[in-house]
């Protein structure tokens, strides 16, 4: 795990959606029919923030597009960020079976956290990377040191 990692896009489309967490997968292809009917092409790793999650399973996701073009004029509720930077993040990398591993990332993140004195400040960030050869998820936490009254 580095401490070190960050997010940092130029061109950024994103839309943000409330869902089951078992319609996952339609989701993300409606929000990437999006991009490409707004003619955006790659310019980055596709990536979302689980922004909620309750105990039925229901989540809050922004999903987010880095792109190598501007759009002027953005059709189906797309917002637009020159840039987009986040920092101070903690991340663990999941390359197989993603929805059991998935779970034990968020885990692992937290005990991390936990562990040494952090606390979370940010959703969890999931970036999906495909290199090619094989596609792999990093998850990422915006995590700073607790002061000395949250320590207590």
């Amino acid at each position: 795990m580095n401490k070190y990692d960050s997010i940092q896009c130029m061109n950024v489309y994103s839309r943000e959606y409330a869902f089951p967490y078992k319609e996952i997968g339609s989701i993300i292809e409606d929000f990437l029919g999006l991009c490409r009917k707004n003619s955006l092409k790659p310019g980055g790793n596709f990536f979302y923030a689980v922004k909620r999650m309750d105990k039925d399973a229901n989540m809050e996701v922004e999903f987010f597009y880095p792109a190598e073009n501007t759009g002027s004029m953005l059709r189906n509720g797309l917002k637009f960020q020159t840039y987009y930077l986040v920092e101070n993040m903690i991340s663990v990398v999941v390359m197989d079976d993603f929805e059991t591993n998935m779970e034990k990332a968020y885990a692992a993140l937290l005990m991390l956290a936990e562990e040494n004195g952090l606390k979370i400040l940010s959703p969890f960030y999931n970036e999906i990377v495909n290199n090619g050869k094989e596609l792999y998820y990093i998850v990422k936490v915006v995590a700073e040191k607790k002061n000395e009254e949250e320590e207590e």
